[in-house]
C-alpha cells in the first residue's frame, strides 16, 4: 500500500469500528457473523441484493418479514437501526451491482460510495467502487481513485478480494508513471515469488518485476545502488525466462530486449550475448540487437584483454607510440596510423594507442573506424576525458541531430572528468537545446558566458541562444572529481584501495572523508604523484583552487612528464608567466589544448606572428573533431585579416625596393594553386566544385558576357554606348569611386561591392576550405585561372572613372578603352569560363571503366577481415560510361557494396568467393535518359531485400551508401540473377555528351 494512504486507512478503521460498536449498543444486536455479515466476499451478490439480516428472519415464499407473533418468538419485533442500515445497505450494494452491468459507472459509483457511508470498511463495496472508477476513467491515463480503493484491500480484506485484485493493481496503476513506483516493484516481486497458477498471480509477473527493479536501477544515484538493483532485476528475469522454458511458453521480443540489457548491465556478458544472438536468430532486421551485439563484442574483447595484459606497454609499443604522437602532431596521418598499429600489435592493451587511432581516423573520414577506436579506448580506460570528447564531438558535427544523445553522453562525461574546459558548456547547451531541454540548456549557456573572456568569438552566440531559451536556469551542481584513473593498476594495492575509497566517499558527496582519507594515504605514500593529484580534483571540487594548484604542483615534483597535470596547470594560473611555461610543457608533451591556448595567450601579448606559429602547429596537430577547432578557424582567419593589414601598411611605409619585393615574393612562393590543391585533397571536390559553379554561373556566365558588347558599341561609337558603359561599371563595381579601396581581403574602408566585390568573396571561400584542410591556397599568384581573372577585373577597374564617363573621353582614349573591355571579355567570357568548365567536370564527372572496380576491391580484399579468404578473379562485363559523381564518393560506395558482399559471402557461401559486376546502360523509352545500371553479383544465400537497405539494416557501411547515393540522385535496390543468388544493382543518371559543359 503507498505510504501516503496508511494514515487514511488506520483513520477509516477506526472510524468504522466506533460505527459497528455504536449499532451494537444502540440496537442490542447479536454479535454479526465471522464474515462481518456480508457473506461470502468471493462470491457475487445475490440477484436483488438481499441478504440476511441479524434478528430479521425473512419468508423463503414470499421474502416478507414474519407476522407479529412470530417475530415475538424468534426475535425482536420490529426493526432495529442496524437492521434497517444493513438493509439500506444491501440496497445500494444491489443499485451499484446492476448499473455496474450495464457499464453505467457514474451511478455505479454513487451507489458504491453510498454504500460506504453506511459501511466504511466493507471490501465488497470498495473493489466494486474501484472498477466503477476504473470504468469511467479515460483510456490512457492514470485511474489513481480506482488504484487507491484496490490497495485499501490489502487492509481490510487481505486474504480475500485483495489475493484476487492484485493483478488488477499492478495493471491499473502502470498508467500513473513513476507514482506507484516502488509500490508496483514490491507488489511484482511479492507475486513474482509465488508458485505459477496462483490465484492473482499474472505469467508475466516475473518480467514486470524485472523491468520495474531495472529502471530503479537506471535512477540509482551511485553505482553500488545501481548494482544491488541489477542483481536483483537478473535475479527477477532469470525466474522469468525460467518460467517461460518450463512452461514452453515463447518470450517476446521486447523482455529478450530487456534480459539481455538487465544481464549486461549486471556484468554477465556471455549471458546478453547468448540472448542478443538469439534475438537476431528470430529477428534478423533487429538493428538495435546487431548494434548492442557488436558493443557487447568490444566489451567482451576487452574484458579478455585485461585478463591477460594490463599495466604499463611494452618498451617496443612505447616507442611506436611516441613516433605516432609526434606525426600526428605534424599532421603526417600515414606515419600516425603505421606506427600506432605496430604499438596496438605489441601492447594490445594500450587506451592511449587506440585513442590516437581514433583521432587519425576521424581526420581521415573513417567514421565508423574512429568510432570504434574511441570507443574501445573508453572502455579500457573510463576515465580518459579526451576519448569522451573526441567521441562526443564526432557525434555532435558529423552526425548532427541524429546523434544528440550519445553527444550529450560523452561530452557530459568529458566536462565531469575536466570541468575547467568550459568550452564543453557551449556545446552541451546547443545539444540540449536541440533536444528541447531548456533547463538543461540554459545552465551550460550561462556556465559558458560566467567562464569565457569578452573577445570569445562564441560568447555572442551563447547568449543570443541564452536569450531564446524561456525558463530560468536552475541552480548548478559543483562537480565532483573525477574516479579513479587506470593508471591506479600500477600503484601498491594498499594505496589503490585507499585512493578507491577516497573517490567512492566524493562520488557520495562526502568530500570531507575523502580528505581525510587521502591525507592518510599522503602520509604512507608521499613520494606517490596519483595522492597528489586525487587531492588536487577534491580541492578542485571544493573550490579550494589554490590548494589543488598547489597539490599539482607536488605531483609534477615527483613526475614532470604529466601530460594533464601541466595542461590543468597552465589553465588554472591566469596569465602568469609559470602559467605559460606549463601550457609550453604541456604541448611539448602532445597536448591539442595547451597549444591552442598558447596561439591565445601570444595573441593577447599581441606577438602576432608567435601567435599565428603556435596556431599553424595546433591546426596540423589538430582535427575537425577537437575541442578548439571551430575556434581555431576562425581565429586563423582573423590572424590572416590582421597579418594582411600589417603586410600592407608595412608595403606601403617601406620605400626601399628590397622589402617590397622581399615581399613579393614571399607572396608569390606560399601556398598552392588550386590544381595542387585538388591533387593532394580529394576530399575538397564537393566544396571546391560547388564555389566554382557559383563563380561560373554568377560571376562570368551571366555579368561579364557582355563586356565585349559594351567594347564594340564603344569602337563604333554606337549612340547608346555611354549609357551601356555606365551601366558596365555599375554592374561591376556599385557605385563606389574606387572599386578597389577596401583591398582583396578586406583592408581599410568598405569592401569591393557588385560583381568584382562578389568574386573576391568567393575567392575566400576558396581560401577558407583550403584551410580547413591544413592548405594555404595562394590563388592570387600561383592559379593561372584565377590570377588571369584577377589581372582581367583589376584592368577594368583601373579605368572605372573612365568607362563612368566616356563620353568626356578623346577617340583614341575610347579606343583604348575599348580594346582593354575587349581583354577583358576575351579572359572573363571565354577562356575562363572554359577552364572552369574543365575543371569542374574533372572534379564531379567520373567514367566508368572495368579497371574501376579491380581497383576497388583489391584495396577492400586487403583489409585484415579478408585476408585469409580466397576470393576468385573479379569479372567485369559492360562498356560502362560517365557519370555525375565525385571520384571518392563513387569509390567509398562501390567499396561498401563489395565489402558487404564479400562479408555475406564468407558466411554463407562455399569458397572461393566469386563476385561479378555487369554494367548496363538502360534507357528509359519514355524520358529518354540513360542510366548506368551497375550490378554487383554475389552466390551468398543470406537475405537482404529492398526494405533492408532503406531500413539501414546492414550496418556494413550501407546506411552510409544509401546517404551517399541520395546525393545524385542514384538509387540501390536487390534484384534477381539468373545462376547468381542476387545482384545489387546501383543506378546512375549517364553524363550526355551533348551535356558535357553544364555543371
Amino acid at each position: 500500500m503507498p505510504r501516503r494512504h496508511r494514515g487514511n486507512v488506520a483513520r477509516l478503521g477506526w472510524l468504522a469500528a466506533a460505527v459497528w460498536g455504536l449499532s451494537q449498543a444502540v440496537g442490542g444486536a447479536e454479535p454479526p457473523a465471522a464474515d462481518g455479515g456480508t457473506g461470502d466476499r468471493d462470491s457475487p451478490p445475490q440477484a436483488d441484493g438481499a441478504r440476511e439480516l441479524p434478528g430479521v428472519e425473512l419468508d423463503t415464499a414470499t421474502g416478507d418479514e414474519a407476522d407479529d407473533s412470530t417475530a415475538g418468538e424468534t426475535g425482536s419485533a420490529t426493526i432495529s437501526e442496524e437492521q434497517r442500515r444493513a438493509l439500506e445497505f444491501e440496497g445500494h450494494l444491489a443499485r451499484a451491482r446492476r448499473a455496474q452491468r450495464e457499464r453505467r459507472w457514474r451511478e455505479a459509483e454513487r451507489a458504491y460510495q453510498a454504500a460506504l457511508d453506511l459501511q466504511p470498511m466493507d471490501a465488497e463495496a470498495l473493489r466494486g467502487r474501484a472498477h466503477a472508477r476504473h470504468g469511467k476513467a479515460k483510456r490512457g491515463t492514470c485511474p489513481r481513485a480506482a488504484v487507491e480503493d484496490l490497495w485499501l484491500l490489502q487492509v481490510y480484506d487481505p486474504r480475500g478480494l485483495w489475493l484476487s485484485e492484485r493483478a488488477n493493481v499492478l495493471a491499473w496503476s502502470e498508467a500513473c508513471g513513476d507514482e506507484y513506483a516502488t509500490e508496483r516493484l514490491r507488489l511484482a516481486e511479492e507475486l513474482g515469488a509465488l508458485p505459477a497458477g496462483q490465484r492473482g498471480r499474472p505469467k508475466t509477473v516475473a518480467a514486470l518485476a524485472a523491468e520495474l527493479r531495472f529502471a530503479q536501477a537506471r535512477s540509482a544515484k551511485s553505482p553500488e545502488q545501481r548494482q544491488v538493483h541489477l542483481q536483483k532485476a537478473r535475479s527477477n528475469i532469470e525466474a522469468y525466462l525460467t518460467e517461460c522454458s518450463e512452461a514452453k511458453r515463447e518470450v517476446s521480443i521486447e523482455r529478450l530486449h530487456l534480459a539481455a540489457e538487465i544481464f549486461r548491465g549486471a556484468g554477465a556478458l556471455a549471458r546478453a550475448q547468448s540472448i542478443y544472438e538469439q534475438l537476431i536468430a528470430r529477428t534478423p532486421g533487429d538493428a538495435r540487437a546487431v548494434k548492442a551485439l557488436a558493443e557487447l563484442q568490444i566489451q567482451l574483447r576487452v574484458r579478455e584483454l585485461e585478463a591477460t595484459q594490463a599495466g604499463r606497454p611494452t618498451p617496443e609499443a612505447e616507442a611506436a607510440y611516441n613516433r605516432a604522437v609526434e606525426a600526428l602532431a605534424q599532421g603526417r596521418l600515414e606515419q600516425a596510423r603505421s606506427d600506432l598499429g605496430l604499438a596496438i600489435n605489441a601492447s594490445p592493451w594500450f587506451p592511449q594507442a587506440y585513442y590516437r587511432s581514433g583521432q587519425v581516423h576521424a581526420r581521415s573520414g573513417e567514421f565508423t573506424e574512429a568510432i570504434e577506436a574511441f570507443t574501445t579506448a573508453i572502455e579500457m580506460n573510463p576515465y580518459d576525458y579526451a576519448a569522451y570528447m573526441g567521441l562526443g564531438l564526432l557525434y555532435y558535427k558529423r552526425f548532427r541531430g541524429t546523434q544528440d544523445s550519445l553527444a550529450v553522453e560523452h561530452l557530459s562525461a568529458a566536462l565531469r572528468l575536466r570541468p575547467d574546459l568550459h568550452d564543453l558548456h557551449y556545446y552541451l547547451g546547443d545539444l540540449y537545446a536541440r533536444v528541447g531541454q531548456r533547463e538543461a540548456a540554459r545552465e551550460h549557456f550561462q556556465a559558458f558566458i560566467d567562464q569565457s573572456p569578452l573577445d570569445d568569438p562564441q560568447l555572442r552566440a551563447a547568449r543570443d541562444a541564452l536569450r531564446d531559451l524561456e525558463r530560468d536556469p536552475a541552480t548548478a551542481v559543483p562537480s565532483l572529481p573525477p574516479p579513479p584513473p587506470a593508471e591506479l593498476r600500477r600503484l601498491p594495492p594498499a594505496l589503490q584501495q585507499l585512493i578507491n575509497e577516497a573517490y567512492v566517499a566524493a562520488e557520495f558527496g562526502d568530500l570531507e572523508r575523502a580528505r581525510e582519507v587521502l591525507e592518510r594515504a599522503r602520509e604512507q605514500y608521499s613520494n606517490e604523484p596519483a595522492v597528489f593529484n586525487a587531492l588536487a580534483d577534491v580541492d578542485y571540487a571544493q573550490g579550494r583552487y589554490e590548494d589543488a594548484n598547489r597539490n599539482w604542483a607536488q605531483s609534477l615534483g615527483l613526475d614532470g612528464d604529466q601530460m594533464v597535470v601541466h595542461e590543468r596547470l597552465g589553465l588554472a594560473d591566469g596569465e602568469s608567466d609559470r602559467a605559460e611555461a606549463h601550457l609550453e610543457r604541456a604541448a611539448e608533451l602532445g597536448s591539442a589544448t595547451a597549444r591552442f591556448n598558447l596561439a591565445v595567450r601570444r595573441w593577447d601579448r599581441f606577438d602576432i606572428f608567435a601567435a599565428s606559429r603556435e596556431l599553424d602547429a595546433y591546426l596540423r596537430q589538430a582535427g575537425p573533431y577537437d575541442l578548439n577547432w571551430d575556434r581555431a578557424q576562425r581565429f586563423r582567419e582573423r590572424i590572416d585579416e590582421v597579418l594582411f593589414r600589417l603586410y600592407t601598411v608595412s608595403g606601403s611605409l617601406l620605400a626601399l625596393g628590397l622589402g617590397l619585393v622581399l615581399w613579393r615574393v614571399y607572396r608569390r612562393m606560399r601556398g598552392a594553386s588550386l590544381a595542387q590543391f585538388l591533387r593532394d585533397e580529394p576530399k575538397s571536390f564537393p566544396d571546391v566544385a560547388r564555389i566554382l559553379s557559383l563563380i561560373r554561373h554568377e560571376i562570368l556566365k551571366h555579368n561579364t558576357a557582355f563586356l565585349g558588347d559594351v567594347a564594340h558599341a564603344l569602337e563604333v561609337e554606337a549612340s547608346d554606348a555611354d549609357a551601356r558603359a555606365v551601366m558596365l561599371a555599375r554592374r561591376l563595381f556599385g557605385d563606389d569611386d574606387d572599386p578597389r579601396s577596401g583591398g582583396r581581403r578586406g583592408g581599410r574602408g568598405a569592401a569591393p561591392r557588385g560583381i568584382y566585390g562578389r568574386f573576391l568573396g568567393y575567392v575566400a571561400e576558396l581560401e577558407k576550405v583550403g584551410r580547413s584542410h591544413g592548405v594555404n591556397l595562394n590563388l592570387y599568384r600561383k592559379d593561372p585561372t584565377f590570377r588571369s581573372m584577377i589581372r582581367a577585373f583589376d584592368s577594368v577597374a583601373g579605368r572605372v572613372d573612365a568607362l563612368r564617363s566616356s563620353f568626356d573621353l578623346k577617340p583614341s582614349e575610347r579606343l583604348e578603352l575599348a580594346k582593354l573591355l575587349d581583354r577583358a571579355g576575351d579572359v572573363l567570357g571565354r577562356r575562363a569560363f572554359e577552364q572552369l568548365t574543365g575543371t569542374i567536370m574533372s572534379l564531379c564527372v567520373v567514367d566508368v571503366t572495368p579497371r574501376l572496380f579491380v581497383q576497388v576491391l583489391r584495396q577492400v580484399a586487403a583489409e585484415e577481415q579478408f585476408q585469409a579468404l580466397e576470393i576468385a578473379p573479379l569479372r567485369v562485363r559492360g562498356k560502362g560510361a560517365s557519370i555525375r559523381v565525385f571520384q571518392t564518393d563513387l569509390e567509398d560506395i562501390l567499396a561498401n557494396v563489395l565489402r558487404n558482399s564479400l562479408h555475406s559471402a564468407a558466411l554463407y557461401a562455399p569458397p572461393p568467393i566469386a563476385i561479378a559486376v555487369d554494367l548496363v546502360n538502360e534507357v528509359d523509352d519514355i524520358t529518354g535518359h540513360t542510366t548506368l545500371a551497375i550490378r554487383i553479383k554475389d552466390q551468398s544465400s543470406e537475405q537482404l531485400t529492398n526494405e533492408m537497405l532503406r531500413g539501414r539494416y546492414v550496418e556494413r557501411g550501407m546506411g552510409i551508401t544509401a546517404d551517399l547515393l541520395s546525393r545524385y540522385d542514384a538509387s540501390i535496390a536487390v534484384e534477381p540473377e539468373p545462376h547468381w543468388a542476387k545482384a545489387v544493382v546501383l543506378r546512375f543518371f549517364v553524363v550526355e555528351a551533348t551535356t558535357g559543359a553544364a555543371a
